[in-house]
């Protein structure tokens, strides 16, 4: 049986479920996503989870974007990161109006420069500090819409309508292991072997 994602309720930019990321760390990541609501409109999601099994993280982070409505309506302009911790897996996915500005081949080359080597580390708040700040400048060089008051007004059915598109985005993922490199999969996505 899936993992109820609702169970994880978004009541921050950053929803750390496994108490990796200090009360510190936690809030110059969320000053980080709410200053980007602020100036662009974009709504920055990090999700950190002990495991996303029995789903693959794919599943999982297509089914959170979806059910969380991340990005404004008709804009599609969330992001979010979910960081499967035991299951040493990452994986990013922008809505489909950040599409031009966070291209797969991007997601990934962040994952890779940004997440793995932090996160081999232990440095899990290094590498979702440095990998939101490159995330944050390609937003802000997108020409997008210009925030309104308030991103999450309410829709028709009471909940935030912040308009993510149900099909999603584009997605990048990734697995790491401590002291290991990563490895290209057949389908070109950059993986490491877990060995945990």
């Amino acid at each position: 049986m899936p993992i109820s994602i609702r169970s994880e309720p978004l009541d921050s930019p950053v929803v750390d479920t496994t108490g990796t990321l200090s009360s510190t760390q936690k809030q110059g990541l969320v000053q980080q996503a709410l200053a980007l609501q602020q100036r662009k409109g974009s709504q920055l999601q990090v999700l950190m989870v002990p495991s996303t099994q029995p789903e693959a993280i794919e599943q999982y982070t297509t089914r959170a974007f979806e059910q969380y409505r991340l990005g404004r309506k008709g804009v599609d302009d969330g992001v979010l990161i979910v960081i499967a911790k035991d299951d040493h897996r990452a994986r990013i996915e922008p809505g489909y109006g950040l599409e031009g500005a966070i291209p797969d081949a991007i997601a990934n080359r962040i994952i890779q420069e940004y997440l793995v080597p932090k996160f081999r580390a232990d440095d899990y708040a290094g590498g979702l500090s440095e990998a939101t700040a490159a995330i944050v400048k390609l937003v802000e060089g997108e020409p997008l819409p210009a925030p309104m008051a308030d991103n999450r007004s309410e829709g028709d059915d009471g909940r935030p309508d912040n308009g993510a598109d149900p099909r999603g985005g584009i997605r990048s993922q990734s697995r790491w292991k401590p002291g290991s490199g990563g490895q290209r999969s057949r389908s070109g996505e950059a993986a490491g072997r877990t060995g945990r």
